[in-house]
């Protein structure tokens, strides 16, 4: 890893704790890499936990996503929305197979996605 990459950046895995006008929430840092995993580092996923209901918001869904929650003890069916920045692969490729893990686990209640609409190139 290039050493800028590690300035100004929590460490992935941590948890960080935000004290809001509506409850507490943890912040998950589950991927600080950008386009290029490294063997420390997993692309871009960050989760956030409202401790008050115990719903998940997951920002960003970067490939490995799944394996991260796993390792980190966040629970899939408490997945309420699944926010995406942009369309780059590293942002949204972990989106597929979060979405057929959980249809296999059987789930059946709404869950909302956003994402900002981009024009795509063909």
């Amino acid at each position: 890893e290039r050493g800028s990459d590690k300035k100004n950046r929590e460490k992935e895995g941590s948890v960080a704790w935000k004290q809001t006008k509506n409850g507490t929430v943890q912040i998950h840092f589950l991927g600080t890499s950008s386009a290029v995993p490294t063997l420390s580092r997993n692309v871009t996923c960050n989760v956030i936990r409202f401790q008050s209901t115990g719903r998940i918001w997951i920002v960003d869904c970067g490939e490995g996503t799944q394996m991260r929650m796993l390792q980190q003890g966040l629970t899939f069916e408490r997945i309420d929305r699944i926010l995406i920045t942009h369309l780059h692969g590293d942002h949204c490729y972990g989106v597929f197979g979060l979405l057929s893990m959980l249809h296999m686990r059987g789930g059946k209640r709404p869950l909302l996605k956003n994402g900002k609409p981009q024009p795509v190139d063909v």
